[in-house]
């Protein structure tokens, strides 16, 4: 017999120990933190950021998670990108504004 539980995070009823939505946004604000380092690489100027589009709309995708952009689109239907070493200028402004918070953090040593 399943005894219900209630979500940590949001307090949702739930059968396991943590809702699908709290545990995807607890695994989308890991793999943010993780571009740190990349960013730093990328600001050094010793790799290329990748971008997709997506319906017309360029977005900028995630170094070790190609599923995914800055702004949270999912990518799993998109097998063509492109490199570039700046940023695009019609490239989505959810991505923009993600993008230079985390590199503004990246900045920070």
């Amino acid at each position: 017999m399943l005894v219900p539980m209630i979500c940590p995070e949001c307090g949702l009823d739930l059968k396991g120990h943590v809702c699908r939505a709290c545990q995807a946004r607890r695994t989308r604000d890991g793999m943010l933190r993780h571009q740190r380092r990349f960013l730093q690489t990328w600001l050094a100027g010793e790799i290329d950021l990748r971008v997709k589009r997506i319906d017309g709309v360029l977005h900028l995708e995630l170094f070790d998670d190609r599923w995914h952009s800055y702004c949270d689109a999912e990518m799993f239907s998109v097998t063509q990108r492109d490199y570039v070493s700046e940023l695009p200028a019609d490239l989505c402004p959810n991505c923009i504004t993600v993008f230079n918070t985390l590199v503004a953090k990246a900045k920070e040593v």
